[in-house]
Order: structure tokens, then C-alpha cells, then sequence
């Protein structure tokens, strides 16, 4: 796993945060996903139901949710309405952030009423999400619609005051005999002053700063720091949890995490859930993923010698330059996988329930 860099004034550690998003669009929450990457958030997990959602809450806290509010559909209203239920929810006081596409005032009012840190409106620019995120993170605030205020009783105008009588009309006095004044010339007029300089705008408050993606790795890593000791006792959980067929240890839950450019060479990640992590040029030499879930997983260049993926969940997984060498696929189903090739295939091992895209064929290891 790489390290976050270090936060900027005013940002919170970003590799201790989990953010969940929910929303129907999978391409929108790709996005999501892409950007806070950059910033090297601990796991990005997403959902686009609230069953989906409330199963990723259940299995790990949540830093803050991202939420769908669409007006031909109420599941964004059915998730916060299970959310804020403190007898049954996994994580009553979660902030939320509204994506809005609806512009339905009483919806969004009843959203609100059920307590909401934020509402964006879509499309939503990424710097604009980035301080929501920030500010719900280190400071979060509810927002609340306003109480309603009781009507105040109508006050009695005064009495309008006595009119005066006229005032006496005076006499107009006799006309004096003009006197002889010297002419004074007319007076200079003062110099115009200069106009006033506009005053500086005042500075613009700091907010997130969205840092580029540091460039690939050339080769493997050594797992060190706080983040990675979390991900080594979790492997290990994880090996315990297969080697006592689960009587011991903890199943490894690794959806959407951070692997690229990093070594797990022989690591124990049998029936692991890696769903949407991302082993871009991931060193796995023999390591064991029989059974393991790699769906919509980011395999790209990633390093699979000896590696066995026997009975692997695939699903739209990205195998685009992956290295195989005797790598072993009996029993998986790649048939919707992207980037897969037959010189990638003539260097693996299948079997006769081996799935694979039409046009493409695997052997079977010699006896």
C-alpha cells in the first residue's frame, strides 16, 4: 500500500477515512472513487442500493456517506430513514451528503428534517465535493430546516397626533435702498480629491487541496507505517481464518484497496474479498486467491506467475498486460474480464469449467 503524503493545513489524515458511496450511476461513483484516490483515502466503498450500503456499514465503520437523491425514486429518503433509527442502525450519527438531481423542495426539506451535513447539487465539481467531504469529516454540522416561528399578534397603530393650528402668515417688511459693493472675484474651486482605492477582497478560505496521483512505482514495496501494520495483521487474520477453515481469525475484506505497485508474493488470500481493489502492477507470485472475489478488480500489468486463481470470482475484472506463467484458472469464470489475451492464456493452466471471452482458449496442466 502506498502512504498517504501528509495532510495539508486544514485536511484530515485521509488514509483513515472510509467513504461510502450510494448511488444508482456506477459511472458517478467511479468518479468518486477516482477522486479521492488521489488523495489516498483508506477504502472507497460503493453501493447502489441501500441493502447494498447497510451490508459495507455493517462489516466496517464509515467516516461519511454519499447519497443519491433523485426524485422518481425514494431510496435515498428509505436510507436515511433506516440510518437515523438508533434501535436498529449500525451507524446512527453517520454524516451524509446528498448528491441532489431532484429540485423537488418538499423531498429535499424531508431529507433534510431527517439530518443531512450537506446537499450538492449535480453535476457536482470535484472541488466542490472535496470541501463537503472535509468539512463533514473534521467538523460536521447538521443541517436542520428551520423551526417554525409562531405569528406574532398584530400590534395597534397609535392615534395620529393633533394637527398644530397655521402659523401667524408675517408682513412683509419695506424694501431697503440697494448698497454699493465692490465685485470679489469668484473663489477657486477646491482640487477634486482623489477617488478612494477599492478595498482587497478578502481571502478566500483554504479548502481541500487536490493533490495529482504519484506516478507508478517501478517495482514492488515493502509493506511499512501505520497503514500498512493494518494491512499485515489483516492478511494474517486472514491466512488464520483459512488455515482453521473459519474457527479462527477473520476473513480479509479489502473491497476498493489500494495494492498498486506493492508486493504480495505467497500472500494467503484465498476466498478474500478484493471487490474494486485496485493490483495494478502488484507483485502476486504464487500467491493462493483460490476462490477469492475480484470483481471489477484493477489487475492491470499485475504480476500473476504461479499465481493460483482457482475458482476465482472475476467478474468485469481489468487483466489488461498481467503477466502469467503457470498461472492457475481451473474452475473461473472470465468470460466478461477486459484485457485478456490468448498469448496471456497460452501461459496458464484451465480446465474443462474454465470460462473464458469467445475465441480464446486455455490448456490443461499435464498429469
Amino acid at each position: 500500500m502506498r502512504l498517504a503524503g501528509a495532510p495539508q493545513r486544514g485536511e484530515p489524515d485521509w488514509w483513515t477515512v472510509r467513504l461510502l458511496v450510494m448511488d444508482r450511476d456506477d459511472q458517478f461513483r467511479f468518479w468518486v472513487r477516482t477522486v479521492f484516490n488521489r488523495l489516498r483515502v483508506s477504502s472507497i466503498v460503493s453501493a447502489a442500493t441501500p441493502d447494498e450500503a447497510f451490508e459495507e456499514l455493517a462489516a466496517a465503520p464509515v467516516a461519511v456517506a454519499l447519497v443519491e437523491m433523485v426524485e422518481e425514486d425514494d431510496a435515498g429518503l428509505a436510507f436515511l430513514l433506516r440510518l437515523r433509527d438508533r434501535r436498529t442502525s449500525p451507524a446512527p450519527a453517520l454524516p451524509v451528503i446528498l448528491v441532489s438531481r431532484s429540485r423537488d423542495k418538499s423531498r429535499l426539506a424531508r431529507a433534510s428534517s431527517l439530518g443531512v451535513e450537506g446537499i450538492l447539487p449535480y453535476p457536482v465539481p470535484d472541488i466542490a465535493m472535496l470541501a463537503a467531504v472535509t468539512r463533514a469529516v473534521m467538523a460536521p454540522r447538521r443541517t436542520l430546516p428551520a423551526p417554525p416561528v409562531a405569528a406574532a399578534a398584530p400590534k395597534k397603530s397609535p392615534p395620529p397626533p393633533p394637527v398644530p393650528p397655521p402659523p401667524p402668515v408675517p408682513r412683509p417688511a419695506a424694501p431697503k435702498p440697494p448698497e454699493s459693493r465692490p465685485v470679489q472675484p469668484p473663489a477657486p474651486k477646491p482640487a477634486p480629491k482623489p477617488a478612494p482605492k477599492p478595498a482587497p477582497a478578502p481571502p478566500r478560505p483554504a479548502g481541500p487541496t487536490l493533490r495529482p496521483a504519484s506516478p507508478p512505482h517501478p517495482g514492488p514495496l515493502p509493506l511499512e507505517g501505520k497503514r500498512e501494520d493494518v494491512i499485515r495483521r489483516t492478511l494474517e487474520d486472514h491466512a488464520t481464518w483459512v488455515r482453521s477453515r473459519g474457527t479462527e481469525g477473520k476473513r480479509a475484506r479489502l473491497v476498493g484497496a489500494d495494492f498498486a505497485g506493492q508486493s504480495l508474493a505467497s500472500a494467503i488470500l484465498v476466498q478474500a474479498d478484493l471487490r474494486q481493489a485496485r493490483l495494478v502492477r502488484t507483485d502476486l507470485t504464487a500467491a493462493r486467491l483460490a476462490g477469492a472475489d475480484l470483481r471489477r478488480a484493477d489487475l492491470s500489468a499485475a504480476r500473476l506467475v504461479r499465481t493460483s486463481l482457482v475458482k476465482a470470482h472475476f467478474g468485469e475484472a481489468n487483466l489488461t498486460g498481467a503477466v502469467f506463467f503457470e498461472t492457475r484458472i481451473d474452475g473461473a469464470d472470465l468470460s466478461q474480464v477486459t484485457g485478456l489475451t490468448q498469448k496471456q492464456l497460452d501461459r496458464a493452466w484451465g480446465d474443462a469449467q474454465t470460462v473464458l471471452p469467445p475465441g480464446l482458449t486455455v490448456a490443461e496442466k499435464p498429469k
